[in-house]
């Protein structure tokens, strides 16, 4: 039987090839990731790998880069587990947003939505 530790590594491998950039050494001890960055593709959007909230702060900290592209971004971070959005927002063009989300106890992923090419989501619990 496969490790959740090793099916993190391989979900993340196969998530690199789709353009997603996740890092495995980032996993923790079960197979949830610590950190995660999607960049947007040619279909305007990208969604990061899973990340759970810090264990004793239960929080998640967001960045988007959207600078030097020509058109808002548009963000949300939902709840994997119960699909609530907790936060979610637009960074105008050429802007960037950051924040960290508190009182947050699950695991989360940041999602950008028709957004210019090579925007960035960034999503951690460190």
């Amino acid at each position: 039987m496969i490790s959740k530790y090793r099916a993190a590594i391989v979900f993340a491998g196969t998530l690199l090839g789709s353009g997603l950039v996740v890092s495995p050494a980032g996993a923790d001890s079960i197979g949830i990731l610590a950190s995660s960055t999607c960049f947007v593709g040619s279909s305007g959007n990208c969604t990061t790998a899973i990340v759970s909230a810090n264990a004793s702060g239960h929080f998640v900290d967001i960045g988007i880069n959207n600078r030097l592209r020509p058109s808002p971004c548009p963000w949300r971070a939902r709840d994997v587990n119960n699909g609530v959005v907790v936060r979610s927002g637009t960074v105008g063009t050429s802007s960037s947003h950051g924040e960290r989300i508190p009182g947050l106890y699950s695991v989360y992923q940041l999602e950008l939505r028709g957004c210019s090419i090579s925007a960035r989501g960034d999503i951690d619990n460190t």
